[in-house]
């Protein structure tokens, strides 16, 4: 996304990789940042060195392909599939958004985070039974994800279960006040102009388009 990529080539990750140049992760952060800024030669060329500095490194293999079974298998590594997945999604690509969401829990079903954002792609997909229920395991996991809370309520609107759905967006205001899209969803299933208006007074580009 945007802030990632803003990160990567800002002077503090230019400093943090020239004190440590043989850090694969960060090779890795810098290609995935090059690929999404249209770079695709600079992505394989930095992808390529993660690899030979680190050949567990998972995510390189997004980009260079022939990913081992070493590696595709290891549970420690399901953040990385996890991570992927989320770029993925902000590049509005929900078939490779699903595939790396469920390769990362399937290698750690106990990742809350993975597991919430698996449920709003399938939101985002038009699933909203199948976003219930990554949202209900995933708040089972870690009740103070305001997000899960907010993404809960839309899928509970999306079924027609209003009064469920403005319960749910309640619990992500008690944790996020200013959670605009929860604001815009209590907004509007509990008919509430008050919600509404503050979210435009948050957010007015989301209005205005």
């Amino acid at each position: 996304n945007e802030e990632q990529s803003a990160y990567f080539v800002s002077p503090d990750a230019r400093l943090a990789r020239a004190l440590s140049p043989d850090t694969a992760w960060l090779l890795a952060a810098e290609a995935e940042t090059s690929r999404a800024l249209g770079d695709h030669s600079a992505a394989r060329r930095l992808m390529s060195e993660a690899v030979r500095l680190d050949p567990r490194c998972s995510c390189a293999y997004d980009i260079l392909g022939d990913e081992p079974d070493s590696v595709r298998d290891d549970r420690f590594l399901a953040w990385v599939y996890a991570w992927s997945a989320a770029s993925q999604r902000a590049a509005g690509g929900l078939a490779a958004t699903r595939a790396d969401f469920d390769r990362a829990l399937t290698l750690d079903p106990e990742c809350a985070w993975a597991r919430a954002w698996r449920g709003e792609a399938a939101l985002a997909a038009g699933r909203p039974k199948d976003a219930l229920a990554d949202l209900d395991a995933a708040l089972k996991a870690d009740p103070r994800h305001a997000d899960a809370w907010a993404w809960r309520g839309r899928a509970l609107a999306d079924l027609g279960r209003k009064d469920e759905a403005v319960k749910s967006y309640r619990s992500a205001l008690s944790l996020e006040p200013d959670h605009v899209w929860a604001l815009i969803g209590l907004g509007v299933a509990a008919g509430s102009s008050h919600h509404l208006e503050r979210a435009r007074r948050l957010a007015p580009g989301l209005f205005n388009k």
